[in-house]
């Protein structure tokens, strides 16, 4: 468990380059991680457990020094960036509370969290992520890491070069992990495994150099040559066939019932249809409930069509599952949601078996060049 040390330390000058105080942030996590709840479930793992010792104050949160409150950020951030609505801390973890103010200690302090998470296991948090033929595990929490990784080596490489140079030789070797990942898939000829691959490598890389661009580190040399050809693959790979299907879903924010489980948070796209089939027998949801999320889906398609296919796979996985089929379920539906899953082009992409259309992807993966 997570001890909070005394305040005693605090510098003003660390204080006024904070963001969102503790209290608005552990109110934007039960928002968006209601079952955060279930402690006995949720203690175990390192990145939660500060944020249920701040919860059970209620609403009296201890006083954190800069350490502390760059670690509640931190830990923020990882609980939720793969949720529906994410804390918006990415420039404070990333750049702003790595100020030139702050005092060695807290400086120690905060990359010694960044070395720590690294070895965090994130699967509870998202379903954004593959294990390799040899068991590696590749998720999309390992980009935010390196973001933040690369904050650590920016603020440390002139006041305290042999801990940059530390910081540094753990990115370098993340990169070249995550690299190896894309190609076990490749070489074991596993397409959809490594279609999903090159996505998280795109978005890890671009939160990399995005990162690289806020510290003026984008010419450094080493860092320039850690992607190599491997990464440059990937990153067209992603951008011929993933790209489209892994954005924001911002239409998703509204239908409140994907909140209520960890089950429901959504994998990689395009392949949602085992995510659509677990909507629509969840136990936690009401029919009305699934019948919302349907019409939020469709909605989300409408704005993203015609070159999204994603929701119409989770579409199909829902009309697969539900209770009584489609016509139990269009009895929960607006007629004019009920019309565009009964035809057009919205019901040609639900109608394709689920087989045939994973197989199809998987061709495009082993066919890329």
């Amino acid at each position: 468990m997570h001890k909070l040390r005394s305040t005693g330390d605090v510098f003003f000058e660390e204080e006024s380059i904070r963001g969102a105080s503790p209290s608005l942030l552990l109110g934007q996590i039960r928002n968006t991680l209601p079952y955060l709840t279930d402690t006995s479930r949720y203690r175990s793992f390192p990145h939660l457990a500060l944020i249920l010792d701040l919860q059970s104050h209620g609403n009296v949160i201890p006083s954190l020094n800069h350490s502390e409150y760059f670690r509640l950020c931190l830990a923020s951030h990882m609980a939720t960036v793969a949720s529906y609505v994410p804390t918006d801390v990415d420039n404070q973890i990333r750049f702003r509370l790595w100020h030139p103010s702050v005092s060695q200690p807290s400086l120690k302090a905060m990359v010694e969290t960044v070395l720590e998470i690294l070895d965090w296991d994130y699967r509870v948090l998202s379903s954004r992520w593959i294990v390799s033929p040899s068991g590696q595990i590749l998720a999309g929490h390992h980009g935010e890491w390196l973001g933040v990784a690369v904050g650590a080596y920016g603020a440390t490489w002139r006041q305290l070069p042999s801990l940059a140079q530390a910081i540094k030789n753990k990115i370098l070797t993340e990169i070249q992990r995550q690299l190896k990942v894309y190609d076990e898939c490749k070489k074991a000829r596993e397409g959809i495994k490594q279609l999903k691959a090159s996505a998280l490598i795109a978005h890890n890389l671009g939160d990399f150099d995005r990162v690289l661009e806020m510290w003026n580190l984008s010419q450094d040399q080493d860092f320039k040559n850690a992607v190599g050809a491997t990464g440059f693959e990937a990153r067209r790979m992603n951008k011929a066939y993933m790209s489209d299907e892994n954005h924001r879903h911002i239409g998703l924010r509204a239908a409140r019932a994907l909140r209520k489980s960890e089950d429901l948070l959504l994998p990689i796209g395009p392949f949602f249809d085992e995510w659509g089939s677990r909507l629509a027998r969840h136990p936690d949801l009401s029919f009305e409930e699934v019948a919302d999320v349907v019409r939020h889906l469709i909605d989300a398609w409408e704005r993203l069509s015609p070159g999204n296919v994603g929701y119409a796979r989770a579409l199909a996985g829902v009309i697969e599952s539900f209770p009584g089929g489609q016509n139990e379920l269009s009895r929960y539906l607006p007629v004019k949601v009920e019309r565009n899953l009964k035809a057009g082009l919205l019901h040609g992409l639900c109608s394709v078996p689920r087989h045939r259309f994973e197989e199809q992807w998987n061709g495009f993966a082993l066919k890329f060049i």
